[in-house]
């Protein structure tokens, strides 16, 4: 139904940071029967699941560090080289 198609799209304005996008699916919402706990339902729903990204990008992004760090540590040499210098 059209308010919980507007409710989904809350959560995916508030993840896109997509400001006008929200106010708009807010508006809609509420027209559409929405409560406010239902909006805020919403809204925690995309908090949450921004949190978790972040939280899989610091994953990714420390690994690359370490591979980097490694890199570094051999003189810019992978692991798997030899002494002699390749072509990637």
């Amino acid at each position: 139904d059209l308010k919980n198609k507007e409710l989904i799209a809350i959560a995916a304005s508030v993840v896109a940071d997509c400001k006008g996008c929200f106010r708009g699916h807010v508006l809609k919402a509420v027209r559409a029967g929405a409560t406010r706990e239902e909006v805020g339902e919403a809204i925690a729903i995309a908090i949450a699941i921004s949190g978790a990204a972040i939280v899989d990008r610091t994953d990714v992004a420390n690994e690359e560090f370490d591979l980097v760090r490694k890199l570094w540590e051999n003189g810019g040499k992978r692991d798997d080289e030899d002494a002699e210098e390749t072509t990637p």
